[in-house]
């Protein structure tokens, strides 16, 4: 299966995303079906044990304000979501209802708009 942001890329309003996947490094090349990973999955998968390791602990010691977006289509469930939230109470959070995983990309719109939100909220330092 092509990767799923191939769509995005290849939007009239956002050309800079297929040149960045295609051309910066991200480990994507173009197909005629699409974009496809570089490397190789099993290889990816032990790399990403390693680094997959609770961080509860730099979570809570972040000082700063903090937004975490979640969109409805993404990966993590509400007990998951709740879980994050509850180890830094005071984390602003904002859902995407459209939105995968990569809300950045596939809710552009409303992810930009929480985003500046959360920018020119009183609680941020000025």
């Amino acid at each position: 299966m092509a990767c799923s942001v191939c769509e995005h890329c290849r939007r009239p309003e956002v050309p800079w995303i297929g040149a960045a996947i295609g051309g910066m490094g991200l480990g994507l090349e173009e197909k005629p079906d699409g974009y496809w990973p570089r490397f190789h999955p099993d290889i990816m998968a032990g790399i990403m044990e390693g680094m997959i390791q609770p961080r509860w602990e730099e979570w809570q010691a972040v000082s700063a304000p903090a937004l975490v977006v979640y969109g409805s289509r993404g990966m993590f469930s509400e007990k998951e979501k709740r879980t994050f939230l509850g180890f830094r109470p005071g984390t602003r959070r904002v859902d995407l209802p459209a939105a995968s995983h990569d809300a950045h990309l596939d809710g552009f719109e409303p992810w930009i708009a929480a985003l500046r939100t959360f920018l020119g909220s009183p609680q941020l330092p000025h």
